[in-house]
């Protein structure tokens, strides 16, 4: 209340003053009003003629500083370097992530382990410009190293690439210093800002990164199926865009950043395939990108302002991906979507449109809506050559069928039309074995197909990975207990399964569906008759655990198999007792495969 457009302010447009939110342009602004002051023509006798003269302090000259970080570095460590320069006040002028060529990368005078052989994604090339920028990255080696820590550290070398041998030949001595600093062993920073014009020069990120072409564009586009389908479940690629408005505001960058890529709570934990930043727009991707429907009178203006550039592109991958980013991004401002969020909950407040954008025009961040929107947008933004998979794509604990292609653009139309079978795990637990035979009827029905099946008494370590998301209830219960668990494959198998399961209380379950697994079988929260992964990453984990067997490792031994040693068990049936004994029946494979198993077991 005591500031100054507060007291003295009317609206948006007369708040009193402006100022630059940027350092470069506070300078060119600066020059520009006191070079006009110098040229107007002052006569004698007007007061003015006595002042003196107004000199400009220009201590620093603006540079531009060239950052390189290594390949293979994960999506939210590269977020994070990025949000520790952006911080220290340098604007991002040029970014681009491709592979380099041998020959580039030794013109530019970059060190081998920037580029490993066969490391993927490659590495990041950016530009930096500021008032004595090359010095400034130069002493920031202490902060990258705190980002680092805090990310968990260097990742291991089956994601960045082993360390080059040293040449046999010593190269012959430098007569200066390096061309390139690095730090923390993820990055590198040129020496002079002679040696950044240098390096922009052969990786071809000085005058910023061209966007794909008008006819390029059409022939890919035909090549796309004309139905794309995408699974919530699933990680879904899409596009994200800063708009021309917010791509010179570091502040803005910086908080995307953060909440696009970081790993914590306040982050979505996207992962990165691809980034660059592009000086202007063609006809083609604006259409493409403008967030203004047609008919809308404010469409034209919002493509002029995308075509002039600058904009900054990234490619993500992430589980429900145009859910999550349409409530990152928030409603367009001032569209009425905006208002009634705005009247109806507090949460519009903190999105990236509400903290940074203006208009519809002037929205900060344009993102990608649905699959066929998010493949069309990245074939009119990015090359094949720019787009990788991350490591964790192909890793062993994926859960995830290796892409169709390694190319992203080739694997997202195979895929859309047909996606991929995954894997979940489902825990018949004691109570409910003696109906296997019903739940193998839903397995059936569901169209599941069985993978694997084993009995075991889980251990506490497992007891404790089943039971971790209802925070270890029921865990003492499962512990020790004979189970029957099976591994199910299916197109979306997690969801699919969890829904034919039902909620974890049964009492909940019937009042959701009462046909579901656990409202029919199940009488408590910790006696609910079947486990089921809860989500996508979970499977991954119970799977490694559960199925070593399916994750490179040995096969485990006959006891392991059966979950107890032999035994003969004596049970009392009405009066007289009967003496059980251990009974092996093997099904031949063509049976399995035509699942006429279930009848079997019944």
């Amino acid at each position: 209340p005591d500031s100054l457009r507060a007291k003295f302010g009317v609206d948006r447009a007369r708040n009193l003053l402006t100022s630059a939110r940027t350092v470069e342009r506070n300078r060119r602004e600066a020059c520009w009003w006191f070079s006009l002051g110098h040229d107007m023509v002052v006569e004698d006798t007007h007061p003015a003629a006595s002042l003196p003269p107004i000199r400009l302090l220009n201590t620093y000259p603006v540079e531009t500083a060239a950052v390189v970080l290594r390949a293979g570095l994960p999506a939210h460590l590269v977020a994070a370097v990025h949000e520790c320069y952006l911080s220290k006040g340098l604007l991002l002028t040029a970014m681009r992530r491709a592979p380099l060529e041998p020959r580039a990368v030794d013109s530019a005078g970059l060190p081998p382990w920037v580029c490993a052989k066969g490391v993927s994604p490659p590495p990041v090339c950016s530009l930096w410009r500021g008032e004595n920028a090359v010095a400034r990255t130069q002493a920031l080696e202490r902060e990258i190293t705190a980002v680092l820590t805090k990310c968990g550290g260097l990742p291991g070398p089956e994601e960045i690439g082993e360390a080059p041998p040293p040449p046999r030949t010593p190269p012959r001595r430098a007569t200066g210093p390096p061309p390139f600093i690095s730090q923390a062993d993820i990055l590198c920073v040129a020496g002079s800002e002679a040696d950044s014009l240098r390096c922009a020069m052969h990786l071809a990120v000085n005058e910023g990164a061209e966007p794909v072409g008008g006819v390029a564009f059409a022939q890919r586009v035909a090549d796309a199926p004309s139905r794309l389908s995408s699974t919530p479940e699933l990680p879904q690629v899409a596009c994200v865009v800063v708009t021309p408005d917010c791509v010179s505001d570091p502040i803005a960058v910086r908080a995307l950043l953060e909440k696009l890529f970081s790993k914590g709570p306040k982050g979505l934990g996207a992962d990165l395939l691809g980034c660059k930043l592009l000086s202007w727009l063609p006809d083609h991707a604006s259409r493409e990108l403008c967030p203004v429907p047609k008919g809308n009178v404010q469409r034209d203006e919002s493509l002029e302002a995308l075509e002039s550039g600058p904009v900054l592109a990234f490619a993500v991958r992430l589980p429900d991906a145009f859910t999550r980013l349409a409530a990152l991004l928030g409603p367009l401002p001032d569209s009425p979507e905006a208002v009634l969020a705005r009247n109806s909950y507090a949460g519009v407040h903190d999105t990236i449109r509400a903290l940074h954008g203006v208009d519809a025009v002037r929205c900060a961040a344009i993102a990608s809506t649905d699959a066929r929107a998010a493949l069309r947008q990245l074939v009119a933004l990015f090359d094949d050559s720019e787009l990788a998979w991350p490591h964790t794509a192909t890793g062993p604990l994926s859960m995830l069928p290796p892409p169709t292609s390694d190319t992203v653009l080739e694997s997202l139309k195979t895929d859309g039309e047909a996606a991929g079978e995954i894997d979940t795990v489902c825990v018949v637990k004691h109570e409910a074995r003696s109906q296997l035979a019903k739940v193998l009827k839903y397995v059936r029905r569901g169209g599941f197909d069985v993978a694997a099946a084993r009995m075991l008494s889980p251990s506490p370590e497992e007891a404790a990975l089943l039971c971790a998301h209802l925070d270890g209830a029921g865990a003492n219960t499962l512990q020790g207990r004979a189970c029957t668990v099976l591994l199910l494959r299916r197109f979306n198998a997690v969801a699919a399964w969890l829904s034919t399961c039902g909620p974890d209380d049964p009492k909940e379950a019937a009042r959701v569906d009462q046909f579901t697994l656990r409202a029919m079988f199940g009488t408590s929260l910790t006696c609910n008759a079947l486990h089921a992964s809860p989500s996508f990453s979970a499977a991954g984990l119970e799977k490694k655990a559960l199925f070593p067997e399916f994750n490179g490792s040995s096969a485990p031994g006959n006891d392991l198999v059966c979950g107890a040693a032999r035994r003969k068990v004596v049970s009392k049936d009405g009066e007289e007792r009967t003496l059980k004994q251990v009974l092996l029946v093997a099904m031949c494979g063509a049976v399995v495969e035509e699942q006429e198993y279930v009848g079997a077991v019944e």
